[in-house]
């Protein structure tokens, strides 16, 4: 029997025993169910008197509860009451936004658990336990740390020990300003209630009876008050459990119900031995993190949920990661024709949190200096916000400016192309910000569907309330602060969906399943980093500190997340238990829930293991599962680096042949455009001795060296920046290249006479052929220059970037691709060695960056298992290097074109941050 049914069927049995009686919930979806439930077994209408437990509370005490925002402004002005005297910690609201949040959170705690306040916070300021760090965040120890970097006499841990002893009187004076306001918080309206029924006011004199229902960790007061009414009036308490767990007292699961059941007792009820009878689980691993919603559509069918008429309320989705909200609402079939929606959505996860952030910035970048970047007003335009809500505008935009690209946009230029646009009216103040964003949300709003205009609505109450603050604290805020503080407002919206249909697929997050029971459950996101997560609550309270005032540790949280996972499948008959095989920073492996599972239990039936299924746009149908006949059969150095860098994109690029994204309009010069200049000017100088010069003796380099600008004009003039070449930053850029190319001939004149057999665009394209797996494989390959002296070859190749010559494993080229010029040197030396059969051939390497700073040091030889591959050791690049090289190189190949199926994207990867093909892959 369900927890729920148990429990109505339990009260009805007993109503008239109970006299004014009222039922207590811990969170409102328990208490829907139950509504529903109970209005089943009964056949006339009965009064029944509800309550969640923070309304229940608030009753009891006449106290309305303090917006969020009204305590951080509220507790501001306390800090700098405190601090008044102190220069040195005055600081903006927004530098104190982060640190308000931590403080509200332990003032909360310290309320909730009744714990004196003087005596924490005076060990909280001990030095030995400031080394401890607390639990700030990372961002949040780097915001003090910036904050305090320009007070060289000050320290970080100075700042918080300062802090520490002024907290004590900071929590004073909040509290009561708070309470001079008839405002409260939750921790402070439950300590007030115990001190009050402590006192002999007996708060809960209108009940003969109270009913609690499905409560599991319970804070001191929570207790205190239970307790209470345990005492003085009739209490019932049911506990909802699972002997498979309680029959442990070590499992981590039954910690807190061990704990209520010794101090409150329980009222017996059916249901309490399902899990090793009933329960079947079937444990699904995938290779990416979207395809756990991806595989929905097999997970439903495989629940039968695709027949007609099939009852879909029995059945949940639920999300151990909220982020996979959206890809889940895009995966479900035509056939789930009926959801409902209840979690708490990160705003900051929404489109609309992107486009503020973004806006914001150039909000600011208006306000200091009446002009944009141009990047960052492409990245604005791109978002889908812009795109949707305001095509106008984008169309005006691009009709005009396009026309006359700039590196920086005026705002009157922006003005003149767009005329009168809400999006950019001119700031002057820090009211003029919200206004506008305001008007901003407001339209987007009224064309938003109804799932968008829930935290659209969210978005529009927080910033309303901030307005208000601003207002009724009377300061004159600067704008970019205020711009600040309101993307770290947005940042910390959770949207609360809370659908009321129960007769659909349920769409939940583990924290509101507390109590409800589904024969059907897919669980999603079941990896350990994700559930339980890594990060743990901010605060400063340290575990020394928390475990001596019995605050919560880190085993109460293990706990909480441990009970939360087996009272969600105790009860169902069939759960699908999916993870993501594809560990990063922050996940790794499956949870250890389901590794308990696997141990102690024989629950799980079978384990499905999915390779990566492929939606390739506009070549391959959605999901078909990647199995083909690769069609090439030329390889060059780059596609091999390519696989090796990451599968997916040689995929992409040389198997199906997708055409990358358009790219925005670039009008600085990025790392590969300016390699690609450097390369073409280079080459343009050499190209011009080529042709006059069968021998390049010293005396030619030296009298084509002054005309270095006219190369350098000439490959800057093919390129689309050459409006810009003489102004600012492009004239740095343009002392940059000409310096390269002055060390390489410098460089060539110590070596010549030499002769030039090819450069890259004159004969410099060259093929060679081999045989793998009894397939002929054509190897082919541009090489920027090939020069001669008497017998010895050199295969130069240009490098640009910072690429110092270390020593590297054979091996490692091919299965840690570090130094791919290393490969692909290599590989040019595979394709010529047969028409050079009489000289001794090396490759070489210039590396302009490292070149221009030890130029009579350098010499360009690789180094390959610690020796140098030199023309002193021509014997061992021939007969040992090159051998062990071509047979690996052949794995390679053999490995794409008959072993590789899948195309596995490697993730992480910081090559990603840079692809072309990111928006396929994601």
């Amino acid at each position: 029997m369900f927890f729920l049914d148990a429990v109505a069927k339990k009260i009805r049995d007993n109503y008239d025993n109970f006299g004014e009686f009222a039922i207590i919930f811990p969170n409102s979806r328990s208490k829907l169910y139950f509504t529903k439930l109970y209005s089943n077994l009964i056949n006339k209408p009965q009064k029944l008197n509800l309550f969640l437990w923070q309304d229940f509370l608030n009753n009891l005490l006449q106290l309305q509860p303090a917006s969020k925002l009204e305590q951080i402004f509220l507790l501001y002005n306390v800090y700098k009451q405190v601090f008044e005297k102190n220069k040195d910690f005055q600081i903006s609201i927004n530098e104190f936004y982060f640190l308000a949040e931590v403080i509200l959170s332990d003032f909360n705690e310290i309320n909730n658990y009744l714990i004196d306040h003087k005596k924490i916070f005076f060990n909280l300021a001990d030095l030995e336990n400031i080394s401890e760090h607390t639990y700030l965040t990372q961002k949040q120890i780097e915001a003090i740390k910036r904050f305090w970097g320009s007070y060289k006499h000050k320290e970080y841990s100075e700042f918080l020990i300062e802090l520490f002893f002024k907290l004590s009187e900071i929590f004073e004076k909040f509290n009561k300003q708070l309470l001079d306001k008839g405002l409260g918080y939750s921790g402070l309206r439950n300590k007030m209630i115990v001190d009050k029924l402590k006192s002999g006011d007996n708060l809960l004199k209108h009940w003969d009876t109270l009913i609690f229902v499905g409560f599991y960790a319970l804070t001191e007061s929570e207790l205190e008050i239970m307790n209470f009414a345990k005492k003085h009036l009739n209490t019932l308490f049911f506990w909802e459990y699972d002997k498979f767990y309680m029959q442990d007292k070590s499992h981590e699961a039954s910690f807190f119900i061990n704990k209520n059941l010794t101090k409150l007792g329980e009222e017996k009820i059916q249901g309490i031995d399902n899990l090793l009878k009933d329960t079947e689980i079937e444990l699904i691993e995938v290779s990416k993190y979207v395809a756990q919603a991806k595989i929905l559509p097999w997970a439903l069918k495989k629940l039968d949920l695709d027949k007609k008429n099939t009852d879909l309320s029995k059945t949940a989705i639920v999300l151990l990661d909220e982020n996979l909200l959206f890809p889940v609402l895009y995966s479900l079939p035509d056939y789930i024709d009926k959801v409902n929606i209840t979690l708490q959505f990160p705003f900051s996860l929404t489109p609309l949190y992107s486009f503020f952030k973004k806006w914001l910035r150039i909000i600011r970048q208006l306000f200091v200096a009446k002009n944009i970047y141009y990047k960052d007003f492409q990245i604005l335009l791109k978002t889908e916000i812009i795109q949707k809500y305001f095509s106008d505008f984008l169309n005006s935009f691009k009709q005009k400016y396009l026309h006359k690209p700039s590196l920086v946009i005026n705002y009157n230029y922006l003005k003149k192309i767009t005329g009168s646009n809400i999006l950019f009216t001119e700031v002057k103040s820090a009211n003029d910000i919200i206004e506008i964003a305001l008007k901003l949300l407001y339209r987007i709003y009224r064309n938003a569907d109804d799932f968008e205009r829930e935290y659209i609505y969210h978005a529009y109450v927080n910033l309303n309330e901030l307005k208000k603050e601003l207002l009724e604290f009377g300061q004159d805020y600067e704008p970019q602060i205020v711009a600040s503080l309101i993307e770290s407002i947005f940042s910390s919206i959770r949207v609360p969906f809370e659908g009321h249909s129960l007769n659909a697929l349920q769409i939940i997050t583990i924290m509101e399943t507390r109590n409800l029971d589904f024969d059907n459950i897919v669980i999603l996101g079941a990896n350990e980093g994700i559930y339980p997560p890594i990060e743990r609550s901010q605060s400063f309270f340290t575990e020394s500190i928390r475990a001596a005032y019995n605050l919560p540790i880190l085993k109460y949280q293990d706990s909480l997340y441990s009970f939360f996972f087996y009272s969600l499948i105790q009860r169902a008959k069939k759960v699908l238990i999916v993870y993501n095989s594809v560990s990063d920073e922050k996940v790794a492996g499956k949870t250890r829930y389901v590794l308990q599972l696997e141990k102690e239990t024989d629950l799980i039936k079978k384990v499905h293991i999915f390779t990566e299924n492929l939606s390739l746009p506009l070549t391959r149908k959605a999901n078909e599962e990647l199995h083909l006949e690769i069609g090439i059969n030329k390889f060059s150095a780059s596609a091999l680096i390519t696989y090796l860098t990451c599968p997916r994109r040689f995929f992409y690029q040389y198997v199906v042949k997708l055409l990358p994204p358009e790219q925005e309009d670039i009008l600085e010069i990025s790392v590969s455009q300016f390699g690609s200049l450097v390369h073409r000017a280079v080459e343009l100088f050499y190209y011009d001795l080529f042709k006059k010069y069968q021998i390049i003796s010293p005396d030619n380099l030296k009298q084509a060296r002054k005309n270095v600008d006219t190369y350098l004009n000439m490959a800057w003039d093919e390129t689309n920046v050459n409006l810009f070449k003489n102004k600012g930053y492009f004239s740095v850029v343009y002392d940059v290249m000409k310096t390269y190319l002055l060390n390489v001939i410098d460089y060539d004149i110590n070596y010549a006479p030499f002769e030039i057999v090819s450069l890259e665009k004159s004969k410099g394209y060259y093929t060679n052929t081999i045989t793998v797996n009894n397939k002929l494989v054509q190897l082919y390959g541009i090489i920027d220059r090939i020069d001669k002296k008497e017998n010895l070859v050199r295969l130069i190749d240009y490098k640009t970037g910072k690429k110092e010559i270390k020593n590297i494993k054979l091996e490692n080229l091919f299965n840690n691709i570090k130094q791919p010029e290393v490969f692909q040197l290599l590989f040019y030396k595979m394709l010529v060695d047969k028409k050079f059969q009489d000289s001794k051939v090396v490759p070489i390497l210039y590396s302009l960056s490292v070149m221009s700073k030890n130029l009579h040091n350098y010499s360009g030889y690789l180094k390959i298992d610690k020796v140098d591959v030199s023309f002193e050791n021509i014997d061992y690049l021939d007969n040992v290097i090159m051998p062990t090289y071509s047979k690996f190189l052949k794995d390679l190949i053999n490995k794409i074109l008959f072993e590789d199926k899948s195309f596995t994207p490697v993730y992480p990867n910081p090559a990603c941050e840079y692809c072309p093909y990111i928006g396929f892959c994601k």
